[in-house]
């Protein structure tokens, strides 16, 4: 669970620099077993006031239906992706990725 909110601050962190326009956002979990118990969620909402953002929701994957919801998800942007780079663009950078699913 310390790994996982160390990454969530860094990312937070790092996301508020680059959009200090942005003033709140809703997280998604895949249901993992690190995000076990209260303090976790706790610990994201903490992190989201300390990097002023509000936390909207928190969505989670129900445990029955594994990761099809992010599997589904991510083969969307994957297809995308495809698309973008089958038009002769390059994805070498995050403002590419930005630029193609935009």
């Amino acid at each position: 669970m310390k790994s996982t909110l160390a990454v969530s601050s860094h990312v937070l962190n790092q996301f508020h620099c680059d959009h200090p326009t942005v003033i709140a956002l809703a997280c998604k979990s895949d249901n993992a077993g690190c995000y076990a118990g209260a303090s976790c969620f706790e610990g994201e909402y903490l992190i989201c006031k300390k990097n002023k953002l509000r936390l909207l929701q928190q969505d989670f994957n129900e445990a029955q239906r594994g990761k099809d919801q992010a599997d589904r998800e991510s083969a969307k942007a994957k297809g995308i992706l495809r698309s973008y780079l089958n038009k002769g663009n390059n994805i070498n950078t995050a403002n590419n990725v930005y630029e193609a699913l935009s």
